[in-house]
């Protein structure tokens, strides 16, 4: 299956998808008071690539994605 990006499956998702993109200035207070878990999640996968990790997240920067791949190394079972 493909991955198509974080998606919001549980409220700590969303609750730490809305706290990161405050704290790293991507959305005001104001405006993430206005979005629904779509735009979160829109707003997520539009700074950062999302590798998904059992039921949670790995989020790299988008602009960092070829250096994560270049040292990151994956067993899967």
């Amino acid at each position: 299956m493909a991955n198509q990006g974080f998606e919001i499956n549980y409220r700590g998702h969303g609750l730490g998808a809305r706290k990161l993109l405050l704290e790293k200035g991507f959305k005001t207070a104001e405006e993430l008071a206005l979005m629904d878990a779509v735009d979160v999640e829109k707003a997520v996968n539009a700074e950062y690539e999302a590798i998904p990790s059992g039921e949670d997240w790995l989020l790299v920067p988008k602009d960092r994605y070829d250096e994560f791949c270049g040292i990151a190394s994956w067993i899967g079972r």
